[in-house]
């Protein structure tokens, strides 16, 4: 949205939620708005926030990385709930096993995991459905056992071919400020910065 909507926006929103747990956002955009919120409600505060940068798939360079990949199954659901409840944990998200069951419902196309020999997957990747012509990918979590191996980057421009092949004319995805390792990665395979936001946590 334009910067100056985002007080506007702020507005409506305190004209229908009682409360607003949290706003993620272009970081202009998102300060404007969150500054609106505060004044709005004087008892509200921010609880915590988190620096996100938006990339956008360029010239796709797949890694010559062991294994292949498949899509998920009902068989997998189980993993996959605890896989998405320990990439929150890692991310420190205030994600709940419910939260994680309404991230991963069904086994609906798109659910990519790579599969290196092993019987359980090393690396699991999220395909969104597309919107708009545009999918976005993520998230994407490795166990602490199967990292600095390339399976991520791997599952990550699996799913982005499987995008390309389909309906997305972009592919794009978002990474954590805070994390350099996974920023490396995906400049690597291939995507490149748009922008920079903020996801922030309030309270009141």
């Amino acid at each position: 949205m334009p910067t100056g909507a985002a007080s506007l926006v702020a507005e409506a929103i305190d004209g229908l939620l009682g409360t607003l747990p949290g706003v993620s956002g272009e970081q202009e955009a998102l300060r404007e708005a969150v500054t609106r919120w505060q004044q709005l409600r004087p008892s509200a505060r921010v609880t915590g926030s988190r620096g996100m940068r938006l990339f956008r798939l360029d010239e796709l360079a797949v890694p010559d990385v062991p294994g292949f990949a498949r899509r998920a199954t009902k068989a997998d659901l189980d993993l996959l709930r605890a896989w998405y409840v320990a990439f929150s944990a890692d991310a420190d998200a205030d994600h709940s096993r419910r939260r994680a069951e309404h991230a991963v419902p069904s086994a609906r196309p798109g659910r990519l995991r790579a599969v290196g020999g092993r019987r359980t997957a090393p690396v699991v990747g999220r395909l969104h459905p597309v919107v708009a012509g545009v999918a976005r990918i993520g998230p994407v979590y490795t166990p602490d056992e199967h990292r600095r191996h390339g399976c991520g980057a791997a599952v990550t421009a699996t799913a982005s071919q499987a995008a390309r092949h389909g309906t997305a004319c972009e592919v794009v995805l978002f990474t954590d400020l805070g994390n350099p390792t996974s920023n490396k990665i995906y400049t690597q395979i291939g995507f490149r910065p748009l922008g920079d936001y903020l996801e922030v946590s309030t309270t009141g």
